[in-house]
């Protein structure tokens, strides 16, 4: 009997603690959250992103997400980086890499999420760099229902 409750009680600590058990979709859920509508479409892992003009090679590894966002609201709405985390299986913190988005951009303009806004009902394809310590890990993407509804849901992004 007092296995069957160690074992109990490290599995509701593991749970709690870690993202990964507690991803809601994977990729190609699609879902609603507070204003929004998302798909990860996608996901890649590169050492090195380029526009042909400038490059940018990352001590560890960048993780490609791949997103289709819809904005449900009536009117335009504003969606940050900032408002989109990843987390490793350590629970460890990643934002989006900025030195990524900024070569990038220049290769994807509409595509490269930074401060964007979203019109009404129109489906919109983002690409979002992290930079992460290795891809030999499982990951998992904190997105928001928008500024002010305190709603986040997690991704588990593994093909």
């Amino acid at each position: 009997m007092k296995n069957i409750l160690t074992s109990i009680v490290v599995s509701f600590i593991f749970i709690i603690f870690t993202n990964q058990v507690n991803a809601q979709y994977k990729l190609g859920d699609e879902f609603q959250l507070g204003y929004f509508k998302y798909r990860v479409d996608n996901i890649e892992y590169k050492k090195e992103v380029s526009n042909g003009l400038n490059s940018f090679k990352s001590n560890g590894t960048l993780l490609i997400v791949h997103l289709t966002i819809t904005n449900l609201d009536r009117e335009p709405s504003t969606l940050t980086n900032s408002m989109f985390k990843v987390y490793d299986s350590d629970n460890y913190e990643f934002d989006t890499s900025q030195d990524a988005m900024i070569v990038m951009i220049l290769k994807d303009q509409d595509k490269i999420f930074m401060l964007k806004e979203f019109q009404p009902k129109i489906p919109k394809k983002i690409i979002m760099p992290f930079e992460i310590p290795t891809s030999n890990d499982v990951y998992t993407l904190e997105v928001s229902g928008g500024f002010g509804t305190g709603q986040k849901r997690l991704i588990r992004l593994v093909k």
